[in-house]
């Protein structure tokens, strides 16, 4: 299209990387087209454990709720439903200090509005992370990676749907983020895998990597389920269970052998989840 007086042309498709919201923005409306998103620049490039950032998350979480509380008391869109999508995660816990205050503790601030969140008839998503032990993120600590050691904190509340990645073939990806998850929070995670690490029929350079792509793709699924089934009618609880239960599931799942700690409770079904609702 035209551009204005003095700012340079729009580069031709697929010569710049889309940006991480973006790419859960576009996998989200794929799945669901007619969603209303609103963006919450919360997350920085690598998520430190800093009172700084948790304190900036627990007063973006209050906003957010108090937000949708109001909206929901009119009678228009914006009275939901509502999910809540988050694609991020902990890479390194030598910053938390004292440790363990976030990343193992229920009592936290956070993880306690996290929770309410749910208990307010809220769809929680969240992505495992990018630490497990065959190819983790460069970012991950090296204590922090690998079965039980890289779902922390949020991503490991029990009433939220946390999501790990595989191919679209099912194989699993190594750098997914695997269970057992913290056991004051929630130790049966993740609780399902969907697809990542594949590109874009339209676009073949618009790369969709790691759980945050299967984060978005698990959350676009939510939505258009909710289309159908909102929350009054299927509370998030509910609804968690059902993709838990119709997830596919290759031989051999287990929770307590290797495959039930990187695939949860197996691949997400979207067909099957609608047969079931």
């Amino acid at each position: 299209g035209n551009t204005l007086p003095g700012h340079p042309p729009p580069p031709p498709l697929g010569t710049v990387r889309r940006s991480h919201g973006m790419m859960i923005a576009h996998n989200i409306l794929k799945v669901a087209p007619d969603v209303k998103l609103f963006d919450v620049p919360l997350v920085p490039p690598q998520v430190t454990l800093s009172h700084k950032f948790l304190s900036l998350a627990d007063a973006a979480y209050h906003q957010v709720l108090k937000d949708i509380a109001l909206w929901r008391k009119g009678s228009g869109q914006l009275a939901g439903p509502w999910i809540l999508v988050n694609p991020w995660g902990i890479f390194d816990r030598k910053s938390e200090v004292p440790r363990g205050y976030y990343t193992t503790n229920p009592k936290n601030r956070f993880n306690k509005l996290v929770a309410r969140a749910v208990r307010e008839n809220i769809d929680v998503v969240f992505a495992a992370g990018n630490c497990g032990q065959f190819c983790p993120d460069h970012r991950c600590g090296a204590s922090d990676r690998g079965p039980g050691r890289s779902i922390w904190g949020a991503n490991s509340l029990e009433p939220v749907i946390t999501v790990g990645a595989v191919r679209s073939d099912t194989i699993w990806l190594g750098y997914s983020s695997q269970g057992p998850g913290q056991k004051k929070l929630g130790a049966k995670k993740p609780d399902i895998c969907a697809a990542s690490q594949f590109t874009e029929d339209e676009d073949a350079f618009s790369i969709n990597t790691g759980t945050s792509a299967a984060c978005g793709l698990t959350a676009g699924v939510v939505a258009a389920l909710r289309s159908r089934w909102d929350q009054t009618q299927v509370p998030p609880t509910q609804l968690r269970h059902v993709l838990n239960t119709t997830a596919r599931k290759p031989p051999g799942l287990a929770w307590n052998n290797p495959l039930g700690h990187r695939l949860g409770n197996g691949i997400l079904d979207a067909k099957a989840a609608f047969k079931a609702l």
